[in-house]
């Protein structure tokens, strides 16, 4: 009888480990919440086929299969993502098991939370004043991310297209960036060394170069050339230098050593304090160093001028009191402007800065350039392919990619024999993605002569430039010689972005 018994308890906890109580164990009914918010099921909870529906504040967000963590299940709301304002929220969870072919609700929870993605940020009456903290020996290790993408648009879709769908399937070129505070003067002033970095556990990096933009090339850890900026409190710019390297005595091979320069200047905060609303002119600092004249240079940066800048307001950002900066030059920007020798001619750029209260730094920023270029398409014509004998009026519509920049987009309207010919050399766009160099992502340093260091080169943050694309494709004329009936033109916008992402590693 006992052993019948105990059998039986051990059926039952058997059983009671196999199908726990579906609840939301974390976070705590009550509890205040900021940024990613992490459910937590018990782990037995969901049976096969079952999954759980999220409503928030009464309303359906989304059904899902919560993850499988080591003790429970969970699921991951990002508050700041999904929008949703500080201020009391209802999540409930609902939990859903197929029968027959068709859903049903096994059970659910529900827990009351406070939202405080900005309330819980204190932010004085006289506003924020933001400096960076330039302590000795301190070392801010950024991770660069850069992507560039070229999509022809209809007017109307130019007009309502995202960023982040205009970016959609971009490469990404990645490096890692450091800035070791090397002194720290008593005005607040500080002494940067800025350099390229390779990934923990490495010694070297596979970079794409201008010099060689078919094939990566492999810069180890001691070929990263520092560069030196003393920058006020504020992060505008005092001087700036790029020490030449000699090598030791007696060294061998170094005469042909190749380096690499990183050049990423730190944003400029306002000089003032600034409350949530506030407005003011500032200006972007971009990477700007002559190769040719590096020992010369005294300045390592270009200040784009006139850029209306605006405190968004207080909020967490990976765990981190930050004050978001919105900084917009919205209009064409000078001519002449020149940034890795490259002319700059992007008709808008965009920032999004978060700049850490707590640790003094910027902890993330988002740069976007935006070039758009109108071209005129006939309606009706020939297309690409096709040929005639005889003169037509094909479209020009090929790619190029010229050495500079990874993409050319050719706009030329045809007008030759066979078909049209290839078209004009159009309004293509060249971009040098604004990485670490004014080419394909970077440019390395030239070699230098016997017993010197490299003598110039390096990459320093590319520019924007607008050159002609590659001809376009042949033209739709016919076999008899007629080329296609144009019917009419449209206008067709060719938008090239850049989006730059500069994040703080923990």
């Amino acid at each position: 009888m006992k052993r019948a018994l105990l059998s039986l308890l051990a059926l039952t906890v058997v059983c009671a480990g196999m199908a726990q109580n579906f609840t939301i164990v974390r976070p705590a009914n009550g509890a205040k919440v900021r940024e990613n918010v992490r459910l937590l099921f018990p782990m037995n909870s969901v049976g096969d086929g079952g999954y759980v529906g999220i409503y928030i504040g009464g309303k359906f967000l989304e059904a899902v299969t919560p993850g499988k963590g080591q003790q429970y299940l969970y699921y991951d709301l990002d508050t700041k993502a999904r929008g949703i304002p500080d201020g009391p929220l209802t999540i409930e969870a609902v939990l859903f098991q197929d029968f027959a072919d068709r859903p049903r609700i096994v059970d659910r929870s529900s827990i009351q939370v406070t939202v405080a993605n900005s309330s819980s940020i204190p932010v004085p009456e006289g506003g924020v004043k933001m400096r960076y903290k330039f302590t000795p020996g301190k070392q801010w290790v950024y991770r660069y991310d850069a992507r560039v993408a070229v999509n022809n648009l209809s007017e109307v879709n130019a007009n309502s297209m995202s960023t982040e769908n205009l970016l959609a399937g971009a490469e990404t070129s990645t490096v890692r960036l450091l800035y070791a505070i090397d002194n720290a003067y008593g005005n607040g002033d500080g002494l940067l060394r800025i350099q390229g970095m390779t990934d923990p556990g490495k010694d070297s990096v596979d970079l794409v170069t201008e010099d060689s933009p078919d094939a990566a090339r492999t810069f180890y850890d001691y070929q990263m050339h520092p560069l030196y900026m003393r920058v006020q409190g504020t992060g505008r710019e005092v001087f700036g230098s790029a020490p030449t390297y000699f090598p030791l005595s007696g060294t061998r091979g170094e005469s042909f050593r190749t380096d690499l320069y990183a050049l990423f200047p730190l944003p400029i905060l306002p000089e003032a304090a600034k409350r949530p609303g506030d407005s003011w002119q500032t200006g972007i600092q971009l990477g700007d160093l002559d190769l040719d004249k590096k020992d010369e240079a005294k300045s390592l940066v270009f200040t784009v001028p006139e850029v209306r800048a605006e405190f968004v307001g207080v909020e967490w950002e990976n765990n981190h009191p930050c004050a978001h900066l919105k900084y917009l030059r919205g209009d064409k920007l000078p001519e002449g402007i020149k940034t890795g020798g490259r002319l700059v001619n992007a008709q808008r750029v965009q920032e999004d800065i978060y700049f850490a209260l707590d640790l003094g730094a910027v902890l993330k920023l988002v740069r976007t350039y935006t070039i758009d270029t109108k071209i005129k398409v006939p309606v009706g014509g020939g297309s690409s392919g096709g040929g005639g004998n005889a003169p037509g009026a094909g479209i020009g519509g090929g790619t190029g990619a010229p050495k500079g920049g990874p993409t050319g987009v050719g706009g030329g309207v045809g007008g030759g024999s066979r078909g049209g010919g290839p078209g004009g050399v159009g309004s293509g766009i060249v971009l040098p993605p604004p990485t670490l160099g004014g080419g394909t992502p970077f440019n390395q340093g030239r070699r230098g002569g016997p017993g010197g260091g490299p003598q110039g080169g390096g990459p320093q943050l590319g520019g924007v430039s607008q050159q002609g694309g590659a001809p376009g494709g042949l033209g739709g004329g016919d076999n008899f010689g007629r080329g296609g009936r144009t019917g009419g033109e449209t206008t067709r916008v060719v938008r090239l972005t850049v989006q730059q992402m500069f994040t703080l590693e923990k």
